[in-house]
């Protein structure tokens, strides 16, 4: 198989839901030489990875054919996955992967699954950005929003200290690295070190649509708009008060601090 010219690690956007990985998805998207595909639903990851797998089969097997297109999966991301993993070509022509897309994904709890995506991405293990904000204000957001579970304040705390203890393993290890969407967009000079601080972790360049995106960092929501679940407002108020109160509150956020201060981090 012939060697890769360039970095081709493919960038996970990651971090509990309701924490920030839009925002920052949406800002990595304005990149030219990346392709942020949008989260999987929960539910079908594990199909997911079982296709990953099968495609990446498929790929080293060199049995490529231009009309294969999996059934469940875009096509983009199947070229983009075929370039990563330097399947054949249909000609002999010599392959070039210079100045190719980077393969980029945002998935709230992707760090959850690290030893999944290395298994199947192999030496292109990825690299993760982990976003977070005040936990309080994301278990508000959390509770607002349907989809992302009825969690009493203990249950989300234990979740929540779950993903930070893997976080800081990766990022011990320099595959992750933390952005404070909330600090972003309350202290301008964090957001121009801190955006230019993804560019280098993850080896791609800037342009002016992401220069301009920094400029016009939107203020973090912390409800997350309008009540779109079934707990009603006052009961997530009581909630998210218990939680400030819980003393593994206070561990989260000295674990978030120490997260950030990590030299990959």
């Amino acid at each position: 198989m012939a060697p890769i010219s360039r970095p081709t690690r493919p960038v996970i956007v990651c971090g509990v839901a309701r924490s920030g990985t839009t925002r920052l998805g949406e800002l990595l998207s304005e990149l030219d030489d990346v392709v942020i595909f949008p989260e999987m639903d929960p539910t079908h990851v594990p199909a997911q990875f079982d296709l990953l797998r099968q495609l990446r089969a498929t790929f080293q097997a060199q049995t490529w054919r231009i009309e294969f297109t999996p059934e469940g999966i875009d096509a983009r991301l199947v070229e983009l996955l075929r370039r990563i993993w330097g399947a054949g070509r249909v000609t002999s022509e010599p392959r070039d992967d210079v100045g190719q897309l980077r393969f980029g994904l945002k998935q709230p709890h992707a760090e959850e699954r690290h030893v999944e995506f290395t298994e199947v991405l192999g030496q292109y293990r990825p690299v993760y950005v982990y976003t977070v904000r005040e936990p309080g204000a994301i278990y508000h957001s959390t509770l607002r929003m349907a989809a992302f579970g009825d969690y009493q304040p203990d249950e989300y705390a234990d979740r929540f200290l779950q993903s930070v203890d893997i976080a800081s393993k990766l990022a011990g290890e320099g595959d992750l690295m933390v952005f404070d969407v909330a600090e972003a967009a309350g202290d301008p000079r964090y957001r121009t070190r801190r955006a230019q601080d993804v560019l280098t972790f993850i080896g791609l360049r800037s342009n002016d649509r992401y220069r301009n995106q920094v400029e016009r960092w939107p203020l973090v929501n912390e409800s997350g708009g309008k009540n779109r679940g079934p707990i009603a407002d006052e009961e997530i108020q009581r909630r998210v008060a218990a939680f400030r109160r819980d003393p593994r509150y206070g561990e989260l956020q000295e674990r978030i601090v120490a997260l950030k201060s990590t030299r990959s981090g």
